[in-house]
């Protein structure tokens, strides 16, 4: 998959340079790169996120509570009485 990137990366580059003014070369980079590149990546990286979100998920379900947890917790809350 790399080396698709790669290779369109070189070929949007080469657009780039070969328009009339530098803002138009910019937009072809951003229109034509960086927005499908980006849009590529998220949808690939999605399904690692679930399995990364359930599997965080598990762990924490699965895992007793460590000594640490009830000492960092807060003591139960005092009521005053009036009289």
């Amino acid at each position: 998959m790399l080396i698709v990137v790669i290779a369109w990366a070189y070929v949007v580059m080469m657009m780039a340079l070969t328009e009339e003014s530098f803002i138009a070369g910019l937009m072809d980079v951003l229109f034509y790169l960086l927005a499908p590149l980006a849009l590529v990546l998220y949808l690939q990286r999605s399904k690692m996120r679930r399995q990364r979100a359930e599997h965080l998920a598990r762990q924490a379900q699965s895992a007793p509570p460590s000594p640490q947890d009830a000492a960092t917790a807060a003591p139960p809350a005092q009521t005053e009485e009036k009289n």
